[in-house]
């Protein structure tokens, strides 16, 4: 539980405390208002809004008439970032102080009921942190403007995201800023025209996420104190998950205390790497292949991301020399390794189907038939030459084995001719010439010689001279 904390300060002559409620952490950020109200000439009273992360500062200033220029009293309020003050109750507190400084009074024990008062603390993480530069800003209230009374533009809130950019916001009326010189009014934003935030609060889940899911805010967990934002920003957020790519997903907070409702499908993609594949053949690791996620070749320092949906149901390729190649459809979302067995192929021996036993069926058979079909051909082709081979040996023993004497054949291929008790052998050419001459010759005698001493030509038996002249003309060279 905390509370308002309050601190009045004059500046005259010195620096001193008039009242505090405590001097915490708090009390070290205050600071002398003279160099602002030197380099503003600031002559009436206005107020001061100073943000730092451990809450925000609104002053009430009055510059002093009397002593030296610059002399001020101030009153501090303090309102820690952990707590939500009320409208109501900060306009209350303010307007008392403002009534004391005004009266000159040092005594503010009629604030001490309002200031007794505590607010629950809420820590949480700002989406909008203070980022303050040099420069200095203002907003005007009162006469002609949107605000005519303080407490108007107090209703509003002071916990405005915009205010955090500044080393101070200022609160002026018509009179005051127009005091100001133009050189140094003119290099102060103007904040009148900004709008309002609402605040409001993100919460974490109230239960864990589902697959060991985490929720980050830059580099802070989201998952303890939630994040205070203005009603109606996006919120970005990481979310984290085992084995898969980091997520960026944008939440809009609609209600002032919102919880993180993670709806719809998250478009998780798994981060795939070759250590998860365990490949081994028979038994021992395998080192030197190739793999490929549905179609994608993974490389050893590359790793690849696919949709949590493809992962579920994905496609293994493993290629490696001398092994069957490896296709199988495998479930990458857990973080479990896959274990891949490859088989070596059969070495095939010159002339043969590999190791006895492993001949593929089609293999013999195709073997056994070949085989067959060729025994056949070749007894086939030997049985025709044996055939030719003996049909020819008889053709030349019937031509060759002929021998004649007189009707009487021989095989020494020659003819004996009886002469005188002698033989002589003769080529059966020249028999065969001869015996054509001499048959010739006989046809001719026969047509020549005359008729026989009885006139009968039919006559066989010729006569002695005849037969002389016969033999005579057989063995005789016609000239």
């Amino acid at each position: 539980m905390s509370k308002i904390e309050l601190l009045v300060q004059k500046a005259q002559g010195g620096l001193r405390d008039i009242y505090i409620t405590n001097k915490g952490e708090w009390y070290r950020k205050t600071y002398d208002m003279r160099n602002y109200i030197s380099k503003l000439h600031l002559g009436n009273l206005f107020y001061v809004l100073n943000s730092n992360p451990s809450g925000t500062f609104f002053t009430i200033v009055r510059p002093l008439d009397v002593g030296r220029s610059g002399d001020y009293e101030a009153a501090w309020f303090f309102i820690p970032s952990t707590i939500s003050v009320l409208a109501d109750d900060l306009i209350k507190i303010v307007s008392l102080a403002q009534q004391d400084i005004l009266n000159g009074t040092e005594q503010f024990d009629n604030l001490s009921p309002l200031l007794s008062n505590v607010y629950p603390d809420l820590q949480y993480i700002d989406y909008n942190p203070v980022q303050q530069t040099p420069a200095l800003a203002y907003r005007l209230y009162g006469q002609n403007t949107d605000f005519v009374y303080l407490g108007n533009l107090l209703q509003k809130g002071i916990d405005q995201s915009y205010y955090k950019k500044y080393q101070a916001v200022f609160f002026f009326d018509l009179a005051t800023r127009n005091s100001i010189p133009s050189q140094i009014i003119s290099q102060m934003a103007d904040l009148s025209k900004m709008g309002f935030e609402q605040p409001a609060f993100l919460f974490p889940p109230q239960h864990e996420l589902p697959n060991g899911i985490q929720a980050f805010l830059g580099q802070s967990p989201f998952n303890s104190m939630p994040i205070k934002v203005a009603l109606g920003t996006n919120v970005q957020l990481q979310l984290l998950r085992p084995g898969f790519e980091d997520i960026v997903t944008t939440i809009r907070v609609n209600q002032p205390r919102q919880i993180l409702n993670l709806q719809g499908e998250i478009p998780w993609e798994k981060q795939i790497t070759r250590k998860k594949f365990r490949v081994s053949i028979k038994g021992r690791e395998a080192n030197q292949y190739q793999i490929y996620v549905n179609g994608i070749l993974l490389l050893e320092d590359r790793p690849i991301s696919i949709p949590e949906r493809q992962a579920k149901s994905a496609k293994i390729e493993i290629k490696k020399g001398g092994c069957v190649p490896y296709t199988g459809m495998h479930d990458l979302s857990p973080d479990a390794p896959i274990f891949i067995n490859l088989t070596e192929r059969n070495h095939v021996r010159p002339g043969g189907y590999g190791n006895e036993g492993s001949k593929p069926f089609y293999a013999n058979w195709k073997f056994i038939l070949g085989a067959a079909f060729y025994t056949l051909l070749i007894l086939c082709l030997g049985i025709s030459i044996g055939t030719a081979i003996e049909g020819n040996n008889h053709a030349n023993d019937s031509m060759s084995n002929t021998e004649i004497v007189g009707d009487t054949t021989n095989t020494d291929n020659t003819t004996n001719i009886v002469d005188g008790g002698h033989k002589r052998k003769k080529n059966p050419d020249k028999d065969k010439q001869k015996k054509t001459e001499d048959n010739s010759i006989d046809k001719a005698k026969e047509q020549e010689s005359p008729p026989n001493n009885d006139g009968n030509p039919n006559n066989p038996d010729p006569s002695p001279q005849n037969t002389s002249n016969v033999e005579e003309s057989n063995f005789t060279t016609p000239k």
